[in-house]
């Protein structure tokens, strides 16, 4: 019979081994799996942070771009001006010589 409890010792040993091997296997593998979910977390809010920089962008993107358009019309706008008026002062100076002329005795 001693031979009987001996073998019972050690396989009751050899489970208690295992059990407590498996318990730590656990708590290593549920470690992994706690790391593994703050890094998911992590990784969600940078590219969350990443996708509101993008539209921020895109925002003050197309903000340019009708400023540019805005700018441009503009420019038209002052050209057109300066050649109306630069027509107008041509005539006006035409006006002005025929005038002289006139008064000069030229008739014309």
């Amino acid at each position: 019979m001693p031979h009987t409890q001996y073998v019972s010792l050690f396989l009751f040993v050899s489970c208690s081994t295992e059990l407590r091997k498996a318990q730590k296997r656990v708590r290593v593998l549920k470690q992994q799996v706690e790391t593994s979910e703050e890094k998911t977390t992590t990784a969600h809010h940078y590219l969350a942070s990443i996708v509101a920089l993008a539209e921020k962008t895109t925002q003050e993107r197309d903000q340019l771009v009708y400023m540019a358009s805005s700018l441009k019309q503009d420019k038209q706008g002052v050209i057109t001006r300066v050649v109306e008026g630069t027509l107008r002062l041509g005539k006006l100076q035409e006006k002005v010589k025929v005038g002289r002329l006139k008064h000069a005795g030229f008739d014309l």
